[in-house]
């Protein structure tokens, strides 16, 4: 999985790797891949993306994909966001 999940994929020429983890996480919402997108909500964050343009990138998706779809994905941001960001508790 190392090798070839994030090797090979995610070190590809062509899009620098913060644009290529909002591929990915618009790809996992379509999917419902949830696991997956967890995971790289995660990455977004940690390659540099603003918590602003992650949530932008889902919202994009909002009419696209079915409601139980983004009502998960807003919910798993949420979760990123807490436990990467303390100041968003209250």
């Amino acid at each position: 999985m190392i090798v070839e999940g994030y090797g090979k994929v995610l070190s590809r020429p062509g899009l620098d790797l913060a644009r290529r983890e909002l591929c990915i996480v618009a790809a996992c919402m379509a999917s419902k891949q949830d696991r997956q997108l967890h995971s790289h909500l995660h990455g977004a964050l940690n390659v540099g993306v603003a918590a602003q343009v992650v949530t932008e990138a889902l919202e994009a998706l909002a009419d696209e994909v079915p409601s139980a779809s983004i009502t998960t994905a807003r919910l798993l941001w949420r979760r990123v966001q807490g436990q990467t960001d303390h100041s968003l508790r209250r």
